[in-house]
């Protein structure tokens, strides 16, 4: 007995080829032209097709290119390899070595990977991304107490994300109106 064949694999196949296609083009912009840009290419294309991310980290990196794309590189390149451990106390054990904003980034990523397959794992990662938000530097502090708060509300501790609301209130509340610290 043979599998019925997808009436939409060949669509995805091709839309897999044009998104690679996309994303090398842009790549091989020159820098002057993407101004910066280039670092959302680089995080879609870690997305998609990790190895390749990881290749073009290194190519940026012996043309000496821009440190934030370089250090993006990085930081993309580390959290994939976390998020490639299935154990979530060596995924926990892996974070430590982060600072506090990178920690909190890749927790909260974990906690809404896991959002709707493991409720129980996504929970726990979001616990953890509380305790690094809370470390986390003025005034991003105050936005990470925001978004960790509604991952927890959705993985039904309303309470706890009442409370994390609060808290990112009272963070803002002590911050400067100037510039963007206005907004939080």
């Amino acid at each position: 007995l043979t599998q019925p064949r997808s009436p939409f694999a060949d669509n995805e196949t091709a839309l897999r080829k044009f998104t690679r296609e996309t994303l090398e083009k842009l790549w091989r912009l020159p820098r002057d032209v993407t101004k910066g840009w280039e670092r959302n290419v680089l995080e879609s294309m870690f997305h998609f097709d990790p190895e390749t991310g990881r290749r073009w980290v290194a190519e940026e990196r012996q043309r000496g290119g821009a440190k934030a794309t370089i250090d993006l590189g990085q930081r993309l390149m580390r959290t994939a390899e976390i998020e490639a451990t299935a154990d979530a106390d060596e995924a926990l054990a892996k974070v430590e070595a982060l600072k506090p904003q990178a920690a909190f980034d890749v927790l909260l990523q974990l906690a809404r990977r896991y959002e709707k397959t493991d409720p129980a794992k996504a929970l726990r990662f979001a616990e953890e991304a509380v305790l690094r938000a809370r470390a986390v530097e003025l005034p991003n502090r105050a936005w990470c107490l925001t978004d960790v708060a509604g991952l927890v509300g959705r993985l039904g501790r309303e309470e706890a994300a009442r409370t994390l609301i609060g808290g990112a209130a009272t963070v803002a509340e002590g911050l400067a109106t100037d510039r963007m610290h206005g907004y939080a």
